[in-house]
């Protein structure tokens, strides 16, 4: 197991676990996607009586889409991250990403205090 210390303390990233709980986060991400594209289709099936109420769910599908998409992607960043081993490691500052943080968000680029500066 291939493991990162931060130079001032002795924090672990254990690779394989992030790694398995990322390839997880893909497959439920990508799984939701194409059951948002199959409403999407579903959708353009239905009688026009129901036109109003299809436009306004293909809206919010269309949404869901588009969060899902991008959360993917995040996902994918990580993964490439910690092939090369960067995985954990703040892509602003350089600080390492508290465990805490990375338990909740896997695919966290930022620590919290960039985070919070890059939201502000």
């Amino acid at each position: 197991m291939i493991t990162r210390r931060q130079t001032s303390g002795t924090t672990k990233f254990p690779k394989n676990n992030y790694r398995k709980e990322l390839l997880q986060k893909k497959h439920e991400f990508l799984s939701a996607l194409g059951l948002h594209s199959r409403k999407l289709a579903a959708a353009e099936r239905a009688s026009e009586d129901d036109l109003t109420a299809n436009l306004q769910e293909q809206s919010v599908e269309l949404g869901l889409n588009r969060v899902v998409h991008q959360q993917l992607r995040e996902v994918e960043y990580a993964l490439e991250r910690l092939a090369l081993g960067e995985y954990g490691t703040c892509a602003d500052c350089g600080d390492t990403i508290s465990p805490n943080r990375l338990q909740a968000v896997p695919w966290a680029k930022y620590c919290v205090n960039c985070q919070d500066r890059i939201a502000a």
